[in-house]
């Protein structure tokens, strides 16, 4: 599957595959990287799924014994809705502009793909609906349904089960119509597009432990305001008279991975527990912050404040602390509270910010980790020569890993290279993308990696150019 892009803003023409684990995105600035970034984490959005899926029906999808064959015609028109979809509502709530706004004037978003890559797919759904009790015909019973895709078939199959997974034939009661269409039109979507659950932490990560209580308040009054407009709206006899434009002007400033983010800090006042699951990721992420971050809980209901631990009861508050600390406490706050076990797709855009060399290189370590283990996928965006060189790096041993005779374990050890053997991603894992101001270019990986052309033209001239200078001190020297 590929996500096609065309007239957007600054981006004239983008294909992107949806099937690799770790994307880099290159290129200079204000050509679209943040943009794409963004839309692709919509992507991963599984709110726009259930709204398409309520507002979309189709007559084909009727079951026959329980089971419904896969059609290139019906996948075609589901395709050409959401893209239809995509384009008109999750890009303008993404962005938090209208819908003729102009980066959008001319834009077209499509997501292609072959139908022998969808019958190869296996693919599992469950949930629940509501059935009529056969033997009362009043009352009603929830009942667990499955929804399944063989590999290599294109035949969905849908059963229902009880606690013990024991799968039984489909009730005759199920067979209705609209119950047909929103659970096959859920496991077509399930089959057709990506599902992680996206995150993203936008740039200049180090703005939100500081400043989120900040946009908390104006943020609020912003919404006590409409709240009492509209009430006062309300109360006036002459509706004609109402100012419908004024309650519209109101919006949030910040995109929408930006607004989850604030959601997310607000909410550590009321749920912070940890999940353990990538506990060595996040001691990696401690030792480069130099302690923990903790809570300081306001008096009532007010936002919580961030500190630095450093240990023996010793407390920094945040605006006091580094700028590489606040950069990397989202991050940290990430894997600790908001991560899910698996199928996570995280987007840190310019990981490199506020970083010495030497920890750009361990957070890129941590990420390739992250992206290289349960079924979780990682996209950056990037200025950074030094980043770039340590994935080619790992591109290149993804290479050797998939290489029978190579002692890939030894290689590791011998190096230095804190990774075990699964956590090093193959080759084929890896879309890097340059951004060249119109269009996106995939870089794609020779024998011995990827050749970063943009940054090694620059490198070159400032390396000629230091010679150059080396040389007119030498000869001055020699008058």
């Amino acid at each position: 599957m590929e996500l096609v892009i065309k007239n957007l803003g600054s981006i004239k023409n983008a294909k992107i595959a949806l099937d690799k684990k770790f994307y880099v995105f290159i290129g200079y600035n204000n050509t679209g990287k943040t943009y794409l970034s963004q839309i692709l984490w919509s992507l991963f959005d599984n709110e726009i799924y259930n709204d398409f899926i309520k507002k979309h029906s189709y007559e084909e999808l009727v079951l026959t014994n329980g089971q419904f064959k896969l059609e290139a015609t019906i996948l075609r028109r589901i395709l050409k809705d959401f893209s239809k979809y995509f384009k008109l509502h999750v890009i303008p709530n993404i962005f938090n502009i209208a819908k003729d706004h102009l980066i959008l004037k001319d834009a077209q978003v499509n997501l292609k793909y072959t139908f022998s890559q969808i019958i190869k797919q296996k693919v599992d759904v469950s949930g629940g609906i509501i059935l009529n009790d056969k033997i009362t015909k009043n009352n009603s019973r929830v009942e667990l349904y499955k929804a399944d895709k063989k590999e290599n078939s294109n035949i969905i199959k849908l059963s229902i089960y009880d606690k013990s997974d024991e799968n039984k034939e489909l009730p005759y009661d199920i067979e209705d119509k609209m119950i047909n269409n929103e659970i096959l039109l859920n496991t077509i979507i399930r089959t057709l597009l990506p599902r992680n659950n996206g995150f993203y932490l936008p740039a200049s990560r180090l703005f939100y432990p500081v400043f989120y209580q900040y946009i908390y308040k104006v943020e609020k009054g912003k919404r006590e305001e409409m709240s009492k407009k509209l009430s006062a709206m309300l109360e006036q006899k002459d509706r004609s008279k109402l100012d419908i434009k004024s309650l519209t002007s109101f919006r949030s400033q910040y995109t929408k991975p930006m607004d989850e983010l604030f959601g997310k800090l607000y909410k550590l006042n009321e749920d912070n527990a940890i999940n353990k699951t990538y506990i060595q990721l996040i001691n990696n992420i401690k030792s480069l912050i130099g302690g923990d971050i903790i809570f300081k809980k306001a008096e009532g209901v007010s936002p919580i404040e961030f500190q630095l631990d450093l240990g023996e009861q010793k407390h920094l508050d945040m605006y006091l602390s580094s700028s590489s600390i606040n950069q990397l406490t989202t991050l940290l706050l990430y894997l600790k509270h908001w991560v899910y076990d698996n199928n996570n797709f995280l987007f840190v855009d310019e990981p490199e910010e506020n970083l010495h060399p030497e920890n750009q290189e361990k957070l890129i370590h941590i990420l390739l980790k992250f992206a290289a283990i349960n079924k979780n996928k990682v996209l950056i965006t990037t200025h950074s020569p030094l980043v770039t060189n340590v994935i080619n790096n790992f591109l290149n041993i993804g290479y050797l890993k998939e290489k029978n005779d190579f002692n890939l374990k030894k290689f590791l050890a011998k190096n230095k290279l804190d990774f075990d053997i699964k956590e090093v991603l193959l080759k084929k894992d890896f879309g890097v993308y340059f951004f060249s101001g119109s269009d996106v270019i995939e870089y794609s990986a020779k024998e011995y990696g990827i050749y970063f052309e943009d940054f090694d033209k620059i490198e070159n001239n400032i390396k000629n150019l230091s010679e150059n200078i080396t040389d007119e001190i030498y000869q001055y020297s020699e008058l």
